[in-house]
């Protein structure tokens, strides 16, 4: 089912800022580690970890989670030392707390913001919970809570320290990423059957998504002024019109312009992105002239292409339509049971391996019960893809980890060389976590092992004990959360894939209506994302369980509904440009199907 020439595409290929955020990530992980060891904190291997959850490409994105995390804990940590004495003297009102927290905070992490915060959030609190257990007394309890919170304070400082220092700004972020699709559409037309027409078209709006994430951490941070800022926000909308112009231009034979008018158009757009690698801002820039010898198939793509051109550097000139406000929760927070009954699952998956190394008196395996919160996802086929992955990375992590065990640790002498050591397997960690959602997994599963072995306290240690004792509580998390997941109350991503391509469709049939041409831009991305969201389901489908599958039948209509919608929206906004041709027919809307009465044995 995998694909491994893109999986080792995904792993080994040296995408902008992917080296320096690696880098960068082994030198937040040192720091944290040279902290912890220096104070002789508990767990030094968990702090470690928590640097993972923290950082971001740029360094606003990164101090908003950190801030996020550490204010988070605080606050649960201020109430946990009110209940402490009560939950020391009496093991099932510990246990009660647990669960409360757990649920709480995983069905915030499913059902509000806080996705991906309040996860990490429960981990440490949790995690500190089960070890109030071993606190005989109050004052070592107390210590226990303080030392809780340095689980998140001290990478949360480290990582500040860092970006601060090195990470870029995220304005800076935004123009090498715009420069990097400029670039690549300009060799796609230079080769319209080369890789870089295919890596337009499959990379193209999910890169579109990492520059409108780093547009909202620039207007956050405040280091552009709000003039640049309204023209790099104008430029990424043109940067999206003209990659939907130059794939049109490609995916079909007689869509294509001249050659001397797709060497302007290529020649040009690697002077923009030339211009946004030096920090500077593409402006006056010239249609490309011809357009009206166009045949009618090359004319409307050629029109978009212009269109897009026209008042590069600019503003946008329209405000965009009004918008509902979101709230703090999802619509269908309180009302669809997916959200209880995800926070039910990774609660009973972590109690479960919680009582389970409790009774066998294996608290070596305590990892388990932090796997939990680290590999929960909301759907079974998430869940079955997701698990080779993350079994992958944990074992590379652990025969890196043993291997530094035998071979490494045993010839260091200080600190400095553990430093070292842990430098590297951080950074090969984070490169892999940095590459596409295919390889993420792998990544933190692999830093996680890798940490549990060559950190095993203040100092140097080899103990083969402790290694295969963590590394078998990872196995075990895995294997709980895999069965949870799968086995009570699975959940099937066929909802996930008609809500798409409703919402995608709903979004195209309105793209040739009167609205300022930049929002018909953005509503574009916003449809194509949705698309592409739903093309990963359909072949996620394929791995779920018999009992909750889709029917053949049923995946070969939504199939063939996502080949209609997918190349429609580059023309519907292509068509826009164009007022003598008759528009495109919007596309019709997909069937509901309430409760996928068809689903079933494929």
């Amino acid at each position: 089912m995998m694909d491994l020439p893109a999986l080792r595409e995904d792993l080994l290929a040296p995408t902008p800022g992917r080296a320096a955020q690696a880098l960068r990530m082994g030198l937040i992980c040192t720091l944290t580690l040279l902290i912890a060891e220096t104070y002789g904190t508990p767990d030094i291997a968990v702090t470690t970890y928590v640097v993972f959850f923290m950082n971001q490409p740029d360094r606003m994105g990164s101090l908003v989670q950190s801030l996020a995390i550490t204010v988070l804990i605080t606050l649960v940590l201020a109430c946990l030392f009110l209940l402490a004495p009560a939950m020391i003297a009496s093991p099932p009102w510990r246990i009660a707390a647990m669960a409360g927290l757990s649920f709480g905070l995983m069905f915030l992490n499913s059902a509000s913001k806080l996705q991906g915060v309040a996860a990490t959030v429960a981990l440490v609190v949790v995690y500190c919970l089960a070890l109030l257990g071993s606190s005989p007394s109050g004052e070592l309890a107390t210590r226990a809570l303080l030392y809780a919170w340095l689980f998140a304070g001290i990478p949360a400082a480290a990582s500040t320290v860092v970006n601060l220092l090195l990470a870029p700004a995220p304005w800076r972020l935004t123009q090498q990423a715009l420069a990097g699709r400029l670039q690549v559409a300009a060799q796609a037309l230079a080769d319209p059957a080369g890789p870089a027409a295919h890596a337009l078209r499959t990379h193209g709006v999910q890169d579109d998504a990492v520059v409108q994430k780093a547009l909202r951490m620039t207007r956050l941070e405040r280091t552009l002024r709000p003039q640049h800022l309204d023209a790099l926000q104008a430029l990424s909308d043109r940067v999206l019109a003209l990659q939907a112009a130059v794939q049109l231009m490609v995916d079909a034979p007689n869509t294509l312009p001249p050659p001397d008018a797709r060497e302007a158009m290529a020649h040009t757009l690697s002077e923009m992105a030339a211009i946004l690698t030096r920090a500077g801002y593409p402006a006056c820039i010239e249609a490309i002239d011809g357009v009206e010898q166009a045949t009618p198939a090359a004319r409307q793509p050629w029109l978009l292409f212009n269109a897009a051109l026209a008042g590069c550097g600019e503003p946008r000139a329209e405000a965009a339509p009004a918008q509902p406000a979101t709230g703090f929760f999802l619509p269908d927070a309180f009302h669809h049971p997916r959200h209880i009954r995800h926070a039910l699952k990774v609660t009973g998956a972590a109690l479960l391996c919680y009582l389970f190394y409790t009774a066998t008196s294996w608290p070596g395996i305590h990892t388990a019960l932090i796997t939990c919160f680290i590999v929960s996802l909301g759907t079974a086929a998430d869940s079955i893809e997701k698990l080779q992955l993350r079994l992958t990375g944990c074992v590379a992590g652990a025969a890196c980890g043993i291997g530094a065990l035998l071979l490494v640790i045993p010839q260091l002498t200080d600190i400095g060389g553990l430093c070292l050591l842990v430098f590297a397997g951080a950074s090969v960690g984070a490169w892999v976590a940095a590459g596409t959602p295919r390889v993420a997994y792998a990544g933190l599963q692999f830093a996680f092992a890798f940490f549990l072995c060559v950190i095993q306290g203040s100092g140097p240690g080899f103990d083969l004990v402790v290694a295969r004792d963590r590394i078998i509580g990872i196995l075990l998390g895995n294997l709980v959360s895999y069965l949870v997941m799968t086995r009570l109350w699975p959940v099937s991503v066929s909802q996930r894939i008609d809500e798409a391509l409703d919402a995608a469709q709903g979004v195209l049939a309105t793209l040739q209506q009167t609205q300022p041409a930049w929002w018909r831009w953005r509503q574009f991305a916003g449809a194509q994302g949705r698309l592409d969201n739903a093309a990963v389901d359909l072949q996620l489908a394929l791995l779920e369980p018999p009992a909750i599958r889709p029917t053949d039948a049923w995946l070969a209509e939504r199939r063939a509904r996502l080949q209609q919608a997918r190349p429609l929206g580059a023309r519907l906004v292509a068509a826009a440009e164009d007022p003598d041709l008759p528009p495109e027919p919007a596309p019709a809307a997909l069937p509901s199907h309430p409760g996928h009465p068809d689903l079933g044995h494929a």
